[in-house]
C-alpha cells in the first residue's frame, strides 16, 4: 500500500501548513494545497475540490488533513498498518468530541475495538485516508457541489451514494485538533472542539488489525448541543439513524446526584444536573460496551485503560461545554475521577 498526502489549507496558516507538511514529509509524499480563492466567501468546498485530486502516481491511498491538526507520535506506522486491512474503506481520523460519532467511540474502547462506525450526518474530515480512485471520483463529484455547502456533509453525501461500507473513525484518534481560531466561525457557534481521545502511547502490535465495533443499536448518549437527558442512538439502517429517549429510573438520577453532593466537587447549579445525566450516561454505556466486548488479552485491556480518562474528560468538556463555567472546568480532574466510577471497564 503507498500512501500520498495532502494538506489542506489557507493561506493565513502557511505557517502552520508548511510545519505539518514537514512531518509528513519524513514519512508519506506530500505536497500542500492552498484555498484557490482566499479572500472570497468562507468555504472549503473550492480547496476540498483541489485537495481530494490525487496527485503522486501509483499510490493506493489518499490521505487529507487539515492545517490546524497535530498527528499523534505513532501516527506513520498506524496509518500503514490501517490501510493495509482496511484497503477498500474510508477512515476518519478523529472525531469531535462532542459528536455523536464520539460516543461511539467511547463505546468502541471499552468494547476493546480498534474503529468506531460514523454516526453523524457528515463525514469527519481533520483528517480522513480513503483509496486513490475514491479520492479521484470524490473530487469530480465535488465539481457540482454548491461552493456553500460544508466539505463534510458533500463527503458525507457522496459516500452515501458511491461507498459500500460506511466510514470509520480510529480508536485512539491518530490527530489532535489544534487550539486555531476556526476561519468558519465554528467556535463562535459550537465551542472548543477537540479529538475525542488521544495519546502519545503507542497501541499494541496489532491493534489495528482488530474489529471496528459494529453494534449501535440503542447506543446512550448526551448531545452537547441539548446537554439535558441522554437520547438513544438507533442504527435502523447503514447510513440512517433515529433517536429516541434513553429509559433510565428517577432512582438512577438520584443516587447519581445524591453521590456528586456528597463528594467534595462544587458545581455551578446550571451544570450540576447536566454531569449527573452524563454520569448516568456513562454507566449504561459501560453496560452496553460490555454486552458487545471482543475477546481481549491483558495487553488491550491495560492499554484501553490508559485511554479512559482522556475519553471520560473529553465526554465532559464536548458534551457540557454549554453549561460548564471555568469555576466547572477548573475542577476537570476532579469531574474525569468522579465520572470515572461510572464510565468502566465491566468483567
Amino acid at each position: 500500500m503507498l500512501v500520498a498526502a495532502t494538506v489542506m489549507a489557507h493561506p493565513d496558516r502557511r505557517d502552520r501548513a508548511e510545519a505539518l507538511a514537514t512531518v509528513l514529509q519524513k514519512e508519506f509524499p506530500t505536497r500542500i494545497v492552498y484555498d484557490p480563492d482566499p479572500n472570497g466567501p468562507a468555504s472549503t468546498i473550492p480547496t476540498a475540490r483541489l485537495a481530494w485530486e490525487p496527485w503522486k502516481s501509483g499510490q493506493t491511498h489518499h490521505l487529507l488533513l487539515q492545517d490546524d491538526v497535530q498527528p499523534v507520535p505513532f501516527f506513520a506506522q498506524s496509518i500503514r498498518e490501517i490501510v493495509a486491512v482496511h484497503q477498500d474503506r474510508w477512515v476518519s481520523l478523529a472525531t469531535e468530541w462532542g459528536s455523536k460519532t464520539s460516543w461511539v467511540c467511547r463505546a468502541a474502547l471499552l468494547a476493546n475495538s480498534s474503529y468506531a462506525k460514523v454516526a453523524d450526518g457528515y463525514v469527519p474530515t481533520w483528517g480522513l485516508v480513503v483509496p486513490t480512485e475514491q479520492a479521484e471520483n470524490l473530487s469530480a463529484y465535488l465539481n457540482d457541489v454548491d461552493d456553500m455547502m460544508d466539505d463534510d456533509h458533500a463527503l458525507y453525501d457522496f459516500a452515501q451514494q458511491h461507498v459500500d461500507l460506511p466510514p470509520i473513525v480510529t480508536i485512539p484518534n491518530l490527530i489532535e485538533h489544534g487550539a486555531t481560531i476556526s476561519l468558519l466561525g465554528n467556535d463562535r457557534v459550537l465551542g472548543t472542539r477537540k479529538s475525542t481521545m488521544t495519546t502519545i502511547v503507542e497501541p499494541p502490535s496489532d491493534w489495528w488489525q482488530r474489529g471496528e465495533f459494529l453494534e449501535i443499536r440503542e447506543l446512550p448518549l448526551v448531545l452537547h448541543h441539548e446537554p439535558g437527558p441522554p437520547v438513544k442512538l438507533s442504527d435502523p439502517g447503514t447510513y440512517g439513524y433515529d433517536y429516541s429517549s434513553l429509559s433510565y429510573s428517577e432512582a438512577e438520577f438520584v443516587r447519581v446526584q445524591s453521590q456528586l453532593l456528597s463528594s467534595s466537587i462544587a458545581l455551578s447549579t446550571s451544570a450540576r444536573s447536566p454531569f449527573a445525566l452524563l454520569c448516568l450516561c456513562l454507566e449504561h454505556l459501560s453496560r452496553f460496551a460490555a454486552h458487545h466486548r471482543q475477546v481481549s488479552d491483558f495487553a488491550y485491556s491495560d492499554y484501553v485503560s490508559g485511554l479512559r480518562n482522556d475519553a471520560i474528560s473529553g465526554s465532559i468538556l464536548g458534551a457540557l461545554r454549554r453549561v460548564l463555567n471555568e469555576s466547572d472546568v477548573r475542577q476537570l480532574n476532579n469531574l474525569t475521577e468522579f465520572a470515572g466510577m461510572y464510565f468502566r471497564v465491566l468483567s
